[in-house]
């Protein structure tokens, strides 16, 4: 059996002012996805009941506020669950480089959170080892919002490492990393 070479799983556009970005798709986990969606079912209906509870109380219901607090945690669960499931069939990473920053934009429908990077602060872009399975890393199911980041693109920039796009594996980090390197300063490169 002969196995053909894949492509990247990301595509490279240019902008409007010139530059070019890169747009990395969210990596879809199947097996999450369709347990998410089934287990976003029976949330329903868990949320829905305990919700009717509390509209419509009976004389005998003497936990309303135990049920007003594990609705509360419910509803957030819920939501984060259909955020991941929404990130997953949805999200996507931009990466750019424009007058100066590495910008990282985060997004699901164009809504979602931008960080630009001054290039004179980043050295060391470099592709670092970062495991997308979900039975070793469930964090890479999840949009990367918070904190420095997950992926295998990392860079340090000032007195911290960051790192960004978790849905590519080793040797497309490793291409997207030379075409980025190709737009930034020598020192960004060097190791």
């Amino acid at each position: 059996m002969n196995v053909q070479p894949l492509a990247a799983r990301y595509a490279i556009e240019t902008t409007p002012s010139g530059g070019f970005r890169a747009v990395v798709p969210a990596r879809k986990h199947w097996l999450l996805l369709l347990f998410m969606c089934v287990w976003l079912t029976g949330w329903c209906f868990g949320e829905f009941t305990a919700a009717n509870q509390l509209l419509h109380p009976t004389r005998h219901d003497t936990d309303r506020w135990f049920l007003t607090l594990w609705l509360t945690g419910w509803t957030l669960g819920g939501a984060w669950a259909f955020f991941c499931v929404l990130w997953q069939v949805f999200g996507r990473e931009l990466i750019s480089v424009e007058e100066g920053s590495l910008v990282h934009r985060v997004e699901i429908w164009g809504l979602g959170r931008t960080r630009a990077y001054a290039v004179h602060a980043i050295s060391r872009l470099r592709v670092v080892e970062f495991s997308f399975d979900i039975f070793r890393n469930q964090r890479a199911a999840m949009p990367p919002l918070f904190g420095a980041g997950m992926g295998p693109i990392a860079f340090d920039y000032g007195q911290r490492t960051f790192r960004i796009a978790p849905s590519l594996d080793e040797a497309e980090a490793r291409s997207l990393v030379t075409i980025l390197a190709e737009r930034l300063p020598r020192a960004v490169r060097e190791l």
